[in-house]
């Protein structure tokens, strides 16, 4: 083979295998290039992720912020309105004793009074328009004796042992016993909280 026949063949192969080399370095590049973009995706990718869950968490927090002072405020207002029920409601209890069926419900709270002095002495304490008919119920314990006291509210007040023991047998004990459960039932329902916002 002539001289330039041979350097003819070895530029050839030296031009093919630098080709070669030049198209592995170039599919080298695209695939370093697609996994920097594919990289810089994810990347991306979560910081919106992260950017939106900080966003969600502080409007979760406004809104929960913003829950628990409503229903703080309306708490304070059925409170408060359930306070002048229970001061009208109060003001009116004398009137039962006054209405219709008021003697039968005297009856009970006196009947109740009296049998829990269980025998020892007492003073009971009424309304004077019901001293005569606690006196009759009173018969059956002689050891108490019956006066008349508008002040004694609504029922019936036996102080027992020389004032050792009160028995209030009154609407407005009665009252101010259940008042507690009765407020916890009114103001018990829950307050429905904001839905949560999605950002």
């Amino acid at each position: 083979m002539a001289i330039d026949d041979l350097v003819g063949a070895l530029e050839r192969a030296a031009a093919a295998e630098a080709e070669a080399l030049l198209a592995g370095a170039r599919a080298e590049a695209e695939r370093l290039r697609a996994e920097a973009e594919q990289a810089q995706s994810r990347t991306l990718d979560d910081e919106r992720e992260r950017f939106r869950a900080t966003r969600q968490a502080e409007a979760d927090i406004r809104v929960a912020g913003a829950a628990l002072e409503w229903r703080g405020r309306v708490l304070a207002e059925r409170v408060a309105a359930l306070e002048r029920l229970r001061q009208a409601v109060t003001t009116e209890l004398p009137s039962l004793l006054a209405g219709a069926g008021g003697e039968r419900l005297f009856d009970l709270l006196a009947g109740a009074a009296l049998a829990a002095t269980a025998g020892e002495p007492g003073v009971a304490r009424c309304p004077r328009r019901f001293v005569d008919r606690c006196r009759t119920l009173a018969a059956a314990w002689p050891q108490v004796r019956v006066d008349a006291d508008d002040a004694a509210g609504a029922g019936v007040l036996v102080d027992v042992g020389d004032g050792r023991l009160l028995i209030a047998a009154t609407l407005e004990v009665m009252l101010q016993r259940w008042w507690p459960q009765l407020r916890l039932e009114a103001v018990e329902p829950a307050v429905q909280r904001p839905e949560r916002v999605a950002v």
